[in-house]
């Protein structure tokens, strides 16, 4: 509630992963359950996710976890202080699961999870190849979508190209760039 825009909505563009925090407070307020409980019971276990969390709480004690590739990190476990910008903990079977639904337009064995006119919002670009959440490009006029994350000694990368039906993740215990 102390910051304020670099510049009128619309005109300009630079990442910030505060509204991703404000949209998972929103969720949790309206629909009365934690946001982590949230993504639960309405993505993972409808992917059957299983190893897929935003509860801190079950990072620390699932003992088949990774380390980030970052001494401190090493040394000890760092939550997420806001589960919006980037507490989903997962492993590579589940995020192929999650890209799977992405690029079904929401859509899973005949189950809509996710309406398809919210994806299309986050594919549209709105300024400077950005949709909602999601970098957009047609380089060499090849449509791709993407998006990355990375802390605390962790990075992700999730991308796919809607016109061959073709998509890739990428999980780093280090930054993916290094």
């Amino acid at each position: 509630n102390k910051t304020w825009l670099k510049f009128p909505a619309g005109t300009d563009y630079s990442y910030s992963n505060l509204g991703f925090d404000l949209a998972s407070a929103i969720i949790a307020q309206k629909s009365g359950e934690s946001f982590s409980d949230y993504l639960k019971s309405r993505i993972f276990l409808p992917l059957s996710m299983t190893n897929t969390t935003a509860d801190d709480k079950e990072v620390v004690l699932n003992k088949n976890r990774t380390e980030g590739n970052i001494s401190a990190v090493k040394k000890k476990h760092y939550p997420i202080p806001l589960p919006g910008s980037g507490a989903v903990y997962t492993s590579l079977i589940d995020f192929i699961k999650y890209a799977q639904l992405l690029m079904n337009y929401g859509e899973t064995t005949n189950k809509i999870l996710i309406d398809k006119k919210y994806l299309y919002e986050m594919y549209k670009i709105n300024i400077q190849n950005y949709g909602l959440g999601t970098y957009i490009d047609k380089s060499s006029d090849i449509l791709y979508i993407n998006h990355n994350g990375g802390g605390f000694g962790y990075s992700a990368t999730l991308l796919w190209f809607p016109e061959y039906d073709l998509g890739a993740v990428i999980l780093c215990n280090r930054p993916c760039n290094t």
